[in-house]
């Protein structure tokens, strides 16, 4: 009498195989990071961000977004605190290239908030615009807040104002944009605080933020009084309302004093074809608002 003892088929694992190969896996991952920080000690920066984009091709293959999203995560992360700034570049296209078709997992609000954290980790340098921009083209919205009020803080604490600028526009925090608008300031002549301030709420209301710079002049305003001031809240107004008559007088009223700053002329410019849609007329910005405001 035999007892016969069937095997399992050999494509099914055992436990303690199943085990077994976690362990490898964990040991690979130990391994590897403890490679990769031993190349950052040694200053070997181009070679670790090869190691890493190795690997990454390894990993991208066995289509674990969040497995892989994870380990450049951490390699950018451990990068930076050695401010290599060229590495973190190369790896930043392979982490946009693991999140490229990943709606679902890009939705998530961990994704978003470990990506801000991670962002905000990198020391500022002035090529970390490129970076923002690239989740702001490709991964968020192109005017989400958060990341612009954070990036646009970051830029103003590096006294980069005109950097700032770009993504402050779409914040809404009245005691950041103030004081960015004050810092700002500084850098120029004291007496060219309101056309800053002008310049900057003429921006907000092209991105139809039509309460802030009424806030913003009437804070100003309380600290010197000039006649720009007005004109921003009377603009807000106008195009709040939709009143093309009020918007073209306002300007012909103020074109004098608008003319210190030809910028502004540009930006008034959008600001009437954003809401009321009309092209310029030969003639000049103004004379063509003049031109529609008689017809």
């Amino acid at each position: 009498f035999f007892l016969m003892i069937r095997r399992p088929p050999r494509s099914t694992q055992s436990r303690s195989s199943a085990a077994s190969d976690v362990y490898k896996r964990q040991v690979s991952t130990q391994s590897t990071w403890e490679f990769l920080d031993n190349l950052l000690k040694e200053g070997k920066y181009y070679e670790y961000g090869l190691q890493v984009k190795r690997k990454w091709s390894r990993m991208k293959t066995k289509d674990d977004v969040k497995q892989t999203f994870n380990f450049l995560l951490e390699s950018i992360r451990n990068l930076s605190l050695y401010g290599e700034t060229n590495a973190i570049s190369e790896i930043w296209n392979c982490l946009l290239e693991t999140l490229k078709d990943q709606e679902e997992f890009i939705q998530q609000e961990e994704t978003k908030k470990q990506l801000l954290d991670l962002v905000s980790s990198i020391k500022f340098f002035p090529q970390k615009s490129k970076i923002v921009d690239s989740l702001l083209n490709k991964i968020f919205k192109k005017t989400d807040e958060e990341l612009c009020t954070r990036f646009g803080k970051e830029c103003c604490d590096a006294r980069q104002y005109g950097l700032a600028q770009r993504y402050l526009v779409y914040s809404h925090d009245e005691y950041l944009l103030k004081d960015y608008l004050l810092g700002w300031s500084r850098q120029g002549h004291e007496n060219e605080m309101e056309l800053f301030v002008t310049r900057f709420c003429l921006l907000k209301i092209l991105t139809s933020d039509l309460e802030t710079p009424i806030k913003l002049a009437e804070q100003f305003s309380q600290h010197k009084q000039s006649p720009l001031y007005n004109y921003i809240k009377f603009l807000s107004l106008a195009v709040k309302i939709q009143s093309q008559p009020s918007f073209v007088k306002l300007n012909q009223y103020y074109e004098n004093i608008l003319e210190r700053d030809p910028n502004l002329f540009d930006i008034v410019q959008k600001i009437f074809e954003r809401y009321f849609v009309v092209k310029q007329q030969q003639g000049g910005l103004f004379s063509g608002l003049l031109s529609l405001f008689e017809s």
